[in-house]
Formats: C-alpha cells, sequence, structure tokens
C-alpha cells in the first residue's frame, strides 16, 4: 500500500481508521454544523423569544436605559440553558466548567488589556521551542502559571484566574 493511500488511526483503540480525507472532511463538517448555520439559528431564537422579551421589556417597570441591559442578560442566560439542557449531563458539566475557565480567560484579558494564550505561547516558543521532553514541558507549565507577571501587577497567573473567577462567581 503506497503513503498516500494509508489510513491512519485515531488512536483511540477503536478499529475505525481514517484516511486525511475523511478527517478533512469531517472538519468541514464540523465547521458548517457548528458555526455555518448560527446566522439561521441567530433568526429562529430571535422568533422563537424576540416578541415576548420585548413585551416584556416594555411592561416591567425598569428604568428605561437599563431595559437594553436586561435585554442582554436574558437572552444570555437563556443560551446558555438551551445550550446546556440539549446535551448529555455529563457534558453540560464539562461544557460549563470550560465556558466558565474561557469567560474567565476573557475577562482577564480585558481587564488587563491582553491576550493569555498569546503571552503563554510566547513563552513556550521562547522556552521549550521544538522540544518534546516531557519533564521540560511540565517544569515550564508549572513555573509560568505561578510566576508573577509585571503585565498581571505583579500577579501571578493562577492568581489573577482566582480572583476573576470569584469575582465573577465563576
Amino acid at each position: 500500500m503506497s503513503q498516500d493511500n494509508e489510513k491512519s488511526s485515531c488512536k483511540c483503540g477503536c478499529e475505525d481508521e481514517f484516511s486525511e480525507e475523511d478527517l478533512t472532511s469531517l472538519d468541514e463538517l464540523a465547521e458548517e454544523v457548528i458555526f455555518g448555520k448560527n446566522q439561521n439559528r441567530s433568526h429562529a431564537i430571535k422568533d422563537l423569544w424576540f416578541e415576548d422579551m420585548t413585551k416584556y421589556l416594555k411592561e416591567c417597570d425598569s428604568p428605561e436605559e437599563s431595559k437594553p441591559e436586561l435585554m442582554f442578560l436574558s437572552l444570555s442566560n437563556a443560551l446558555l440553558d438551551m445550550f446546556f439542557d440539549i446535551v448529555p449531563r455529563e457534558f453540560a458539566i464539562a461544557s460549563a466548567n470550560n465556558m466558565s475557565q474561557f469567560l474567565t480567560t476573557l475577562l482577564i484579558n480585558k481587564e488587563y488589556n491582553i491576550d493569555v494564550m498569546e503571552k503563554y505561547m510566547e513563552d513556550y516558543n521562547k522556552t521549550i521551542g521544538d522540544s518534546e521532553d516531557a519533564d521540560e514541558i511540565e517544569t515550564f507549565d508549572e513555573n509560568w502559571w505561578n510566576e508573577k507577571r509585571e503585565y498581571l501587577n505583579g500577579k501571578t497567573m493562577n492568581d489573577a484566574i482566582t480572583e476573576m473567577s470569584e469575582k465573577y462567581g465563576l
């Protein structure tokens, strides 16, 4: 069998094998299913909720200037509830934890005007480069999250994460 026609195993122990073409097709399908229909989903959600939310906001006695924020928070909460309700419980728990970590990272980025993952990758590439030494990578990782950073006003990344998580109850 030529190398071009060889199939790569998924390495999880199952018997299924996927060609590079299969994997590319899967990536394209995932992109379309996950992101490609979001505009259509947004219109469907609008048809489901917008009229009732607008009616509620008109009738509620909140100050007019707070109504856009109330609408945003209501919609955000409804979307999160819907998302976590439609996946199996174990995936919902993992997804909720991932969402909290992701939001915490974005809030740190905003608070300190940085990109956490960009900073991590810059330091990783400087320190580790192409090395595959597991001990070296583990030491780097442990140090990176626990070293005080000037751009975090002298806090460690772990401290910034804990602080932001606690501030928002994430």
